[in-house]
């Protein structure tokens, strides 16, 4: 199970998690899950928004996931550099022509990029891309379209000598999900 969150800085997510610590019915839930999992992870990942203004992504403020398709699915990818290389600023860098071939092959079968954004605590290097699709057709389909673009497949190239490692997940809103 993957949640995602959107906080406007660090300091309004730490007050909100302090303030759940408050609530009787939140660590209730606490108390009655934490035995069930084997394992849990969290990533904090800050929203790069000169690639989000450059490629005009609507960004997790400004996305509208009430399309006419339905809830749709999203997908979530990482790609991790080694951090003895830079920042994921150099990775973002380096990625970004790749990114702005994928926008715009991507566009014609109803793939959205919503947004880019870099690690910031825990693994170093780290970039996400957080993309919407109506289906999970749509994302088979949105890679062959990706994929037949010369101008992706030189760029990807060239970014990929900084790139270490990848991660995909195709996520599925709840229904009670504001990003149905």
């Amino acid at each position: 199970m993957t949640h995602l969150y959107a906080f406007p800085s660090l300091d309004e997510r730490e007050r909100v998690r302090r303030e759940l610590g408050t609530v009787p019915e939140w660590r209730d839930f606490l108390s009655r899950s934490r035995p069930h999992l084997l394992s849990q992870s969290s990533s904090l990942f800050v929203e790069s928004l000169d690639v989000v203004q450059e490629l005009q992504l609507p960004g997790v403020n400004g996305h509208d996931s009430r399309g006419s398709d339905g809830p749709g699915v999203y997908q979530l990818k990482t790609q991790d550099m080694d951090p003895e290389w830079g920042s994921p600023d150099k990775l973002l860098d380096a990625l970004y022509p790749s990114l702005k071939a994928k926008v715009k092959a991507a566009r014609h079968v109803d793939a959205e990029l919503v947004t880019v954004g870099a690690s910031v605590f825990g693994r170093g290097g780290r970039v996400v891309q957080l993309w919407r699709y109506p289906s999970l057709q749509a994302i088979v389909d949105a890679r062959g379209a990706i994929q037949a673009n010369r101008q992706w497949a030189s760029s990807q190239r060239a970014a990929s000598q900084f790139i270490r490692g990848f991660g995909n997940a195709v996520l599925r809103p709840t229904p009670f999900s504001p990003w149905q």
